[in-house]
């Protein structure tokens, strides 16, 4: 065999390994232009079981930077509607005492009222501004808390003068009810809590409780130190929830259809959930509607926090 015939045997092994080589080349490349324009056009990418070939480490990395891709997009998407769930949620819980305000105004405005007349208007159109006053309030805590502008500052913290400064808060509408109210705490009882936002907390489930009891009814307040948590429970025999709305008490703006004629804006609940929450504890709730509810408030302990 000459010379000249192994230079074309070796000749043409060269180019059909070139174009062996070309070919997979393409089927790489548009294996992987394929891949792209899939995570462009938003379907899910799989990945390749052959993980040990570049194609497959290629592929899988890609598969990462779909899941991650879809996730931040589904993120965002989510967060759009949420703000314009609160949006709307606030724009109703603006509209009905801004429109009463407005109304009664123009009636005083507009008429020759007698002073008795009169000055009944001008209480309703206070009543309806303390009412955005509270309610402006609440949107302020739900909106720093949120945004995580709140931050809570634990340490040991006596129960028993977090319990005194939520109930100092609620005495004045519970003696005009007429309800009773019974208190167990040990003095000396300390949790690893935030002390302001957890008196918030407290005091958002007693008004609730001095809210929705009768008149003449009953507020038991009863403190249970736990191994890593101290359990307050807060019991009144008012109306009640029903089970199926356990969750829902807890959302933001929800509230039962039975209580709209009652104050509020559904936001009490929603807070305390996120304050004790953010320092480590939970809340539950027990209730059998017509005889009343059970809150319980899951506090850190002062072991528990310093773990």
């Amino acid at each position: 065999m000459s010379d000249w015939t192994l230079w074309l045997i070796l000749a043409g092994v060269i180019f059909i390994c070139l174009c062996v080589c070309v070919g997979m080349w393409i089927r790489f490349s548009d294996n992987i232009l394929n891949s792209i324009r899939l995570i462009e056009n938003g379907e899910t990418l799989l990945e390749n079981v052959n993980e040990d070939s570049l194609e497959g480490k290629i592929n899988a990395e890609l598969a990462k930077l779909c899941k991650a891709y879809h996730h931040a997009e589904n993120t965002s998407v989510s967060q759009k509607k949420e703000v314009q769930q609160i949006v709307s949620d606030i724009s109703h819980q603006l509209k009905t005492p801004i429109a009463n305000i407005v109304m009664y105004n123009d009636m005083v405005l507009g008429r020759k009222l007698e002073r008795d007349e009169e000055e009944k208007y001008l209480l309703i159109m206070r009543a309806q501004v303390e009412k955005l006053h509270i309610l402006v309030q609440d949107l302020v805590k739900m909106s720093r808390m949120e945004s995580a502008m709140i931050v809570l500052e634990q340490g040991p913290e006596n129960l028993y003068q977090c319990l005194a400064q939520a109930v100092a808060g609620i005495t004045a509408a519970a003696e005009r009810k007429g309800l009773h109210m019974e208190i167990e705490c040990p003095e000396e009882s300390l949790v690893w809590v935030d002390k302001k936002w957890t008196v918030e907390a407290i005091g958002n489930v007693l008004d609730n409780a001095v809210k929705y009891t009768g008149q003449g009814g009953h507020i038991y307040i009863r403190v249970n130190p736990l191994e890593m948590f101290t359990r307050v429970d807060i019991e009144d025999d008012g109306i009640g929830i029903e089970e199926k709305h356990y969750s829902d008490i807890f959302k933001r703006f929800w509230r039962e259809a039975k209580v709209h004629e009652n104050e509020g804006v559904g936001i009490g609940l929603y807070l305390t959930r996120e304050i004790l929450t953010r320092q480590g504890g939970y809340v539950k709730v027990e209730s059998i509607p017509g005889e009343g509810s059970c809150f319980s408030l899951y506090l850190p302990s002062e072991k528990a926090g310093t773990l």
